[in-house]
């Protein structure tokens, strides 16, 4: 975990010892890659990367001293590929919607999928990076709790009108988070 979205959410910009250690992790990833006799990798980029300033100055980058070319995605492409990946995985019965979420350091994907597909996604600036960065202080103060479910409320508009034209039968949460709090 090099924490790529630090500082993003508060300056706009992915922060230069980060990137550091995301090169460095990177090369360990090639040398694995290269181990295992890997033919073919396709990266992606997500939310730090895709709302920082110099987001696609560090694609560049890595391009250049890696030569692993990512692309940037957008939340609703995240939301599909999260989507199409947990279709793979946990196939959904016919006549059965499926959902699942995944909460990540800056974006949170929602999306729905059928025996047939992909049927619909969103993603919402609600990450547990920005929340942390922009509204939490230790101890955890009232006011802070009510900024945090302000800042939900007004960032969940879209999900809150659509909740329920699309009622999942089974959920599946993806995230390193819910995986966390599934273990504890």
């Amino acid at each position: 975990i090099v924490r790529l979205g630090k500082g993003v959410f508060v300056k706009g910009t992915l922060d230069e010892e980060v990137l550091g250690r995301v090169l460095e992790v990177l090369f360990q990833y090639q040398a694995k890659a290269r181990e295992l006799q890997v033919h073919h990798m396709c990266s992606v980029a997500t939310s730090a990367v895709r709302e920082a300033s110099n987001g696609k100055d560090f694609l560049v980058r890595v391009k250049r001293e890696t030569g692993i070319d990512f692309r940037a995605l957008t939340g609703a492409q995240e939301a599909r590929l999260l989507a199409l990946a947990l279709q793979w995985n946990r196939p959904a019965p016919s006549n059965l919607i499926y959902g699942g979420i995944d909460i990540g350091g800056g974006s949170t994907e929602i999306f729905w999928y059928t025996e047939q597909g992909y049927v619909d996604g969103i993603s919402m600036p609600i990450g547990t990076v920005r929340v942390l960065e922009n509204f939490c202080e230790y101890p955890l103060s009232e006011k802070a709790v009510g900024m945090v479910r302000s800042f939900v409320q007004a960032n969940s508009q879209e999900f809150q009108m659509r909740q329920g034209t699309m009622i999942p039968h089974r959920v599946f949460g993806i995230s390193g988070l819910l995986h966390c709090i599934f273990d504890l």
